[in-house]
């Protein structure tokens, strides 16, 4: 089973997929990956979550339950065992970073916001905002 959540102008949206959809790799090389590698159900505390942090550098949520996921690039790159982990996909589509716990959102900015292509963001970002004043 599968469970994407992902961020939408700071809302929560739900979505189930097949572990056939081809809606699956959709993220990868759009969106940066927090994969939930999970042996059993899990509970994430949403308050603990700045969901606005999470829209602001493309992060989607997706849970790996037993390595059901099948026929996914996802799980090919996360490389889940059957215990209960957390790995950061980036948009280059390779494996930035692995937890044990889930990351604080202070650790996976960090994490993120040292990458080349978050910096590059950041820079246009600034660039945007000068050329509107």
């Amino acid at each position: 089973m599968l469970i994407i959540l992902s961020v939408q102008l700071c809302c929560l949206e739900l979505a189930w997929a097949s572990p056939f959809s081809p809606e699956l790799d959709a993220p990868l090389g759009e969106d940066r990956i927090l994969v939930i590698c999970s042996p059993d159900d899990i509970a994430i505390k949403s308050q603990q979550i700045d969901w606005a942090g999470y829209e602001e550098r493309h992060i989607t949520i997706v849970e790996v339950r037993q390595g059901k996921l099948q026929n996914s690039r996802i799980r090919d790159i996360a490389q889940c065992d059957n215990k209960r982990e957390y790995v950061l996909i980036g948009k280059d589509q390779t494996r930035k970073k692995r937890w044990d716990e889930y990351p604080t959102n202070d650790d996976l900015y960090a994490t993120i916001d040292a990458m080349p292509m978050r910096r590059f963001e950041m820079r246009q970002k600034m660039e945007k905002r000068r050329n509107d004043r």
